[in-house]
């Protein structure tokens, strides 16, 4: 009688194992539209604090691009040699203000 259940403990113990294992799989979907119910509700929570009608803005935005082309050119024993080069120089500058009204 000893000897048949010798290995009981270890098949009930996988078989528990198994049983979790099954119902977490199963649950798997649950738990991914749940996690992204939250994410959405968050995101929404989020994008609603912006109004357009309760916002007050003014930015400015200046860009200033310069070039300057340089043109060498050198005559060495006959021959003609013309280099062109030109340099760009971009500044961007941004200010202004944004007031939100309170709720």
């Amino acid at each position: 009688m000893i000897k048949s259940h010798k290995g009981q403990f270890s098949i009930e113990f996988a078989l528990v194992i198994f049983v979790i294992v099954a119902a977490l799989l199963a649950m798997q979907g649950y738990f991914k539209r749940a996690l992204q119910g939250r994410w959405k509700k968050t995101a929404d929570d989020i994008g609603e604090q912006y109004s357009f009608e309760n916002t007050d803005s003014s930015m400015t935005l200046v860009v200033n691009t310069t070039s300057t082309t340089v043109t060498n050119t050198t005559e060495i024993n006959g021959t003609t040699n013309t280099t062109v080069r030109t340099d760009f120089n971009e500044t961007t500058s941004q200010w202004g203000y944004e007031n939100v009204a309170g709720w």
